[in-house]
């Protein structure tokens, strides 16, 4: 339980549909944690592809009071996955940088705190159905 030797652990929403209304998940931290870092985010295994929209659907990772207070990565418009691609992965690991560089990720360095994590993924707006995504969290504890 330390910086030095934390617990990663990949937490996956299979299926979403970005063109469905924001959903909220919990995340429970392991026996013995409360505290840890996101050290990750994004998708994999699309389904349809991404259609440019208005407002891109958002992966956000919060405290159940600010949506997005440990990590906010978009879903960029046009992601051009077409059915069958195996994986596009929005990969922040603290550094603000993620799918294609856009440097519109933000992953914070703020500690979890108290256990309390939720999981926002957030609709598309404009531009035509968004598509399905496996979503994932990389959250590592100490």
């Amino acid at each position: 339980m330390s910086y030095s030797q934390p617990l990663v652990i990949t937490y996956k929403f299979n299926a979403v549909d970005f063109s469905a209304a924001a959903s909220t998940r919990t995340i429970q931290p392991p026996a013995g944690y409360e505290n840890g870092r996101v050290y990750d985010a994004g998708v994999t295994d699309t389904t349809l592809v991404f259609a440019a929209t208005t407002t891109e659907p958002e992966i956000q990772v919060g405290d159940g009071t600010t949506a997005n207070r440990y990590a906010a990565v978009p879903i960029p418009d046009g992601l051009g996955l077409t059915e069958g691609s195996s994986s596009a992965v929005i990969s922040g690991a603290n550094e603000g940088k993620g799918l294609g560089g856009t440097g519109d990720e933000t992953i914070n360095e703020d500690d979890l705190s108290n256990g309390k994590v939720t999981v926002t993924l957030t609709q598309a707006v404009g531009g035509g159905a968004a598509g399905t995504a496996d979503a994932y969290v990389t959250i590592a504890w100490f």
